[in-house]
């Protein structure tokens, strides 16, 4: 009876229709079971006769004859889907159980081969055929979404450690759970050095309490905190980056948060040594005029840029020079030089 099985008229939780591949060696079977799968919207019917190797199906339904004619194609055809399933439901007469012997010789109809996923015994019954079906296509669907998780996974963790931005994450509490090859390049802690330890690992002492309060009022708040901060090295020196941490959101709370950081130090050196240089040229007394590529004249000095005199007296300058420039004889070729 039909109410002997489980059954389930939903659409199936895979994108698009199933490709159901009948191997059977029973005309009269065969007949069966491609008629059952063409009356099925949720199924696509695979042709019987396409090769083994190269058929496209995500469920192969074969009998005892057929599996050990295809066996070691259809187990080297599972080994390529991996980590996904692919399928292979066996249909077998009830007079001929001993293909689903167990190794302690019990008899059932569920035991999961290296070829063979599950077991239909003949005559075949649709609502069973049907239930194992559904049960066999479900697992497909979603091993496949799992591959493409996995995948995406190893993707973007490539990403990250080929990344030249010192990464790590942290849970709520902030233990850190993950860093990055570059953040071991930059901060000198190897990650088993780091994993399990807090932030606070990097911690030089520059900056004070109401910094880190404000970091973590911002990001426990669900917000994205971004300033730059001096850290500490491993070795005791100290390194300034430009640092961003986000909370990772699930159900409108922060369940995690990652932190990119970026090694600004020969920047942060170049701008201060910058900024020594025009202290200096500001406190001198005489203006000091520089001159463009294109030829054009500007004073250096903020001051003079401000003062109608310097004004005027740039223009003048600039004026005069390129008169001057104007005004000189062109070089003579050397010919003693040749």
């Amino acid at each position: 009876m039909n109410d002997a099985y489980p059954t389930d008229d939903s659409p199936d939780d895979g994108a698009g229709q199933a490709a159901l591949f009948p191997l059977l060696s029973g005309e009269g079977n065969q007949r069966l079971v491609v008629e059952w799968i063409q009356a099925h919207d949720r199924y696509t019917l695979v042709d019987p006769d396409q090769p083994v190797e190269t058929a496209t199906f995500d469920c192969c339904i074969l009998d005892g004859e057929m599996l050990q004619t295809h066996a070691e194609t259809l187990r080297a055809r599972k080994r390529e889907a991996k980590p996904a399933l692919l399928p292979c439901l066996l249909l077998i007469p009830e007079a001929d159980l001993s293909l689903i012997e167990t190794d302690s010789g019990e008899i059932a109809d569920s035991v999961v081969f290296e070829t063979a996923d599950e077991v239909v015994s003949m005559p075949i019954k649709k609502a069973e055929l049907e239930w194992r079906t559904q049960a066999l296509v479900r697992l497909r669907t979603q091993s496949q979404r799992l591959k493409e998780r996995t995948e995406t996974l190893e993707l973007f963790k490539q990403a990250v450690e080929a990344s030249g931005h010192a990464i790590w994450i942290s849970d709520t509490d902030g233990t850190i759970n993950y860093v990055n090859s570059a953040f071991e390049s930059i901060t000198g802690y190897s990650r088993d050095e780091a994993v399990g330890e807090s932030p606070n690992l990097l911690n030089s002492g520059e900056m004070d309490d109401d910094f880190y309060s404000d970091l973590w009022e911002t990001i426990t708040a669900g917000d994205t905190w971004h300033e730059e901060i001096t850290n500490q090295r491993s070795d005791g020196s100290q390194y300034v980056a430009d640092q961003t941490i986000a909370p990772i959101v699930e159900d409108g709370e922060p369940r995690a948060f990652v932190a990119v950081q970026t090694d600004i130090t020969e920047r942060k050196e170049l701008e201060g040594r910058l900024s020594l240089y025009r202290d200096i040229i500001e406190r001198l007394e005489d203006p000091i005029m520089i001159q463009t590529c294109e030829g054009s004249f500007g004073w250096l000095m903020t001051r003079c840029v401000r003062s109608p005199g310097c004004r005027e007296m740039n223009c003048s300058a600039a004026a005069n020079t390129r008169l001057s420039m104007k005004k000189l004889p062109r070089r003579s070729p050397d010919r003693n030089s040749a």
